[in-house]
């Protein structure tokens, strides 16, 4: 088990493994609930195409985020196990609670999977579907915007949106997770690999010193050392590159949630502060 490096104050939510699914569960029955009064029969064409047209970015975006599900999960999973190893490994090492306080919060955690360290190919697929729906968000961004205040379904597009946002918000936290815990991962993939160096280093010397019985195997053993520390160097560089730029994209991502929320949340007490006039 290594040691988590640096720390920060992330976007997580905690008690991830049924408090997370149950909101989201929560959240899509009422999507749906809502979504059914879009299906009623429409007067106005204008207000018809555009209620068809918010329908429709609704249903994409619940479409492209049932792929990011368990990548969602699994962030928050992972950060959750991180920052009790990193709260065993700060712990005084006469603290007799540590271990056992460190077993009770990832006891939830029961796939192996939870406990591996972020590689680049995983990364890359978070990435990829994070954007799939983060476009379709925007679609859906977009449709709202081009509802008229005065629609009688005004209300419920507002709350249907709102409500969206919600998971917008839960997708692009889980990414930051994930893009902490990966560059995490490629932090002690260096340290990894300056030990590594050190054992090349070690293996060449002997294998220098070696007399001439040994001499082939040693060098032998220790070219193969350093191949294999050379190739796990380069994967580690391209998964802190990528972890660097899942970072920024992360910021930009959960600023586009909290502002979308923010908006949906006025909107909405604006359609009640409208309605008791």
């Amino acid at each position: 088990m290594s040691v988590p490096i640096g720390s920060r104050s992330p976007h997580v939510r905690h008690g991830t493994m049924d408090k997370q699914a149950n909101r989201k569960v929560g959240r899509m029955n009422f999507i749906q609930t809502v979504k059914a009064f879009f299906k009623a029969p429409k007067v106005d064409p204008v207000a018809i195409a555009v209620q068809n047209a918010f329908n429709a970015a609704s249903d994409a975006y619940d479409a492209a985020s049932e792929g990011i599900d368990a990548y969602t999960n699994r962030a928050y999973h992972r950060y959750d196990i991180l920052c009790a190893r990193s709260t065993l490994y700060k712990a005084p090492l006469d603290d007799p609670s540590a271990a056992g306080a460190y077993d009770e919060a990832v006891a939830a955690y029961t796939d192996p999977a939870d406990f591996e360290a972020y590689t680049e190919a995983y990364l890359d697929n978070h990435t990829a579907i994070i954007h799939t729906v983060t476009v379709a968000f925007d679609t859906l961004t977009a449709a709202f915007a081009a509802f008229n205040p005065a629609d009688n379904l005004y209300a419920l597009a507002a709350a249907l949106y709102k409500a969206t946002c919600d998971t917008y918000t839960l997708a692009a936290e889980a990414y930051s997770n994930a893009a902490y815990c990966a560059m995490n991962a490629a932090l002690e993939g260096n340290l990894q690999a300056v030990k590594d160096d050190f054992e090349v280093m070690l293996l060449e010397t002997r294998a220098a010193n070696a007399d001439p019985a040994n001499a082939v195997a040693a060098k032998t053993k220790a070219t193969a050392a350093k191949v294999k520390a050379v190739a796990d160097a380069a994967k580690i560089k391209v998964l802190q590159d990528k972890a660097r730029v899942a970072e920024a994209k992360a910021e930009i991502f959960v600023a586009k949630a909290k502002a979308a929320e923010a908006k949906a949340e006025a909107t909405i007490e604006a359609i009640k502060g409208n309605k008791q006039e």
